[in-house]
Order: C-alpha cells, then structure tokens, then sequence
C-alpha cells in the first residue's frame, strides 16, 4: 500500500477501534457451522445472564469496526447490564474470501437473516430467554426488520429463536430510489458492472459513490483513494453482485422497475404487518437529503406498522455523511437518536 493511502487508512480505522476499545468494547471470533471464522466486536454485559442483548448490523461494503461512528453513542446510553454485538456481515470485512470460495453469486437479503441467526446462535445470543434489540444501519436495517418480522411471528428456526423486543432502522434499505432500481435493472439486463455506483473500482467512481452517500466534496476527495484501492484484489464484479442479491433483482429485466418496486413494498408491508400486531417498537431514523433510500421509507414503515412506529428526520444528512458539514456524519448522529429510544 502507498505510504499515504496507508496513512489516510490509518487515520480512518485507528478513531474508530479507539473509539470502540474506550467505550469497553474488545474484537472476538466465533467459528460458524460451515466452518467460517468471523469477527465481532462485543461489548460484555455486568449481568449473567445480561439484562437485554444489542445487534447492530452494518451496512454494506463496511464492516463492524467501521460502525463506530454508530454503536457507540448507542453504547454510551446502555446500562452495564447490556450485551452488545456489532459482527462483519457476510461477504464483509475478511469475510470477502470465505465468500469467493465457491460459486459467488452474491447473497440475498435471506442468506443475510439465516446468517444473522446463525452469529447469534454461536455466540450464545439465542437462548430464547434474553430480550434482542435488533438495529441495523441501511443493508443492515433491510436485514434487521425481515428478521424481525420472521422472529414475532415464531416462523423462525427454534435453535435460533430471538425475542425481539426493539428494532431501530437507520436508512434502511428497504427501498431504494427509482433511479438505483433502474440503473440495477439496466445492468442486470445489458451488463457493464462499472455502471453500479456501489460497485467502484477507481478512484472516479469512489468519488461517485461517496457522493451519493452524501459526504461532503473535501471527505469525497480524502476517501476516494483509500476506498478503490482497497477492491484492487477483489473480483471485479463482487459488489455489483452483494448490491444486486439485496436488491432481489434478479426477477426481473430492463423497464420493470415498477414491478421491482412493487414487490419491495409489498415486503416492507408483509413484514410490518407482523410488527404491528405484536405491538413491537420500531424506530426509522433518515436523513432529509437521502439520495440512496427511497424518501418514502419511513412514511412507509409508519404505515405498516402503525402506532409502534416512530419516525425521525435529521435535517440536512444524506445516507452515510452530510453534503455542506464535513465534520457532521449521519450514523453519529442517528446513534444519538437510538441511544434513548433504545433505553425506554
């Protein structure tokens, strides 16, 4: 790595596990079924058992240590009674490599639920006694509300049962705008994986996708570098493939858009439907200047939820970053907004 990409990675992950390691957390591995060794970083409860557990589920192309900005102001509104549990996704972090070892067809938002419920099992958070608050961040909050969902309504594998009692979904991406169903279908249907923004190879399209994100033009250009050269040893159609998995896209072809869109609603309403009878919690924290997740998506969520639901706005954030403030970020200030919610 070239000495100042590796001082500008450096400068990035360092705050980040300083940050995580302040706040009482320390990185562990679990052994999966299948054999895969995968990271976390754990927060121990003072309680045995512990009082209530945490999930936080990353969005993609991050990982768990790139959660911080996150899990730990959420962390910090806790009490020393709560277990806390960040893992790399599938397909995430080192799990690249595992992924890769057969025929790589990316994962879908399924793969990601059992995969989610196989973490929890090995790490002893499954036990079917210890209330969960599920939270997920964009891929992650997809992730975490049909896991909720399959959770309430017992439909989940008994092994692995998780009493769901909070879920917090930051951007969720449970719908993403029209022009990302178009551009997924477009390539789905003619190829040209370069033309899917989250898969970025140079440094171009990095500053494409930070900008989507919403970041701020001066963190654009410092992340960019970083970012690409990081994929330089990866397939070059890896994240096209994790980004057309979640979509579920595979169904359908070039001007079906409508159709794609339809079937996601209908998911996000199945879902919510199970919440709402249960009268479980839900939170949707999004930005005003989201350009990745469909504005829609709270109202959405409100609607099939009802009266559990609770919906905040932060003013001026887009998906990941703030596009006029370099200095503000969205998943900090989410996290301050779960924090409370959380502890109610």
């Amino acid at each position: 790595m070239p000495a100042a990409i590796a001082a500008a990675a450096a400068a990035i992950r360092g705050p980040q596990q300083a940050a995580y390691e302040e706040a009482g957390f320390t990185r562990r591995s679990v052994r999966m079924p299948s054999g895969e060794e995968v990271s976390y970083l754990s927060r121990r409860s003072t309680t045995d058992p512990p009082e209530r557990c945490v999930v936080f589920l990353h969005g993609m192309t991050s990982d768990a240590l790139g959660s911080a900005a996150a899990v730990v102001p959420i962390a910090s509104r806790q009490p020393p009674g709560v277990r806390i549990l960040v893992p790399d996704a599938a397909g995430h972090g080192k799990r690249h490599a595992w992924a890769v070892r057969s025929s790589w067809e990316g994962l879908s938002l399924d793969d990601h639920m059992s995969d989610v419920e196989a973490f929890c099992a090995a790490v002893g958070a499954s036990d079917g006694t210890v209330p969960v608050d599920l939270v997920g961040y964009s891929m992650g909050g997809a992730t975490a509300f049909a896991l909720a969902a399959r959770h309430v309504n017992g439909s989940a594998p008994a092994a692995s049962r998780l009493p769901v009692r909070r879920v917090a979904l930051l951007a969720p991406a449970l719908l993403v705008t029209q022009e990302l169903y178009a551009m997924t279908l477009s390539v789905q249907r003619h190829g040209g994986v370069e033309r899917c923004v989250y898969n970025y190879r140079t440094e171009a399209e990095a500053e494409e996708m930070l900008r989507l994100v919403g970041y701020a033009e001066p963190l654009c250009e410092k992340l960019a570098p970083v970012l690409a050269w990081g994929r330089r040893d990866q397939p070059p159609d890896f994240w096209w493939k994790m980004w057309r998995g979640l979509g579920g896209v595979q169904a359908f072809g070039e001007g079906e858009v409508d159709a794609a869109v339809d079937a996601k609603r209908a998911a996000l309403a199945s879902s919510g439907s199970v919440l709402a009878e249960a009268a479980t919690p839900v939170l949707v924290v999004q930005g005003s200047a989201e350009l990745v997740v469909d504005a829609s998506v709270p109202r959405e969520v409100r609607r099939a939820v009802g009266s559990a639901c609770d919906v905040a706005t932060l003013e001026g954030f887009g998906h990941r970053g703030h596009p006029t403030d370099a200095s503000k970020d969205f998943l900090t200030a989410a996290g301050q907004v779960v924090g409370p919610w959380l502890g109610r």
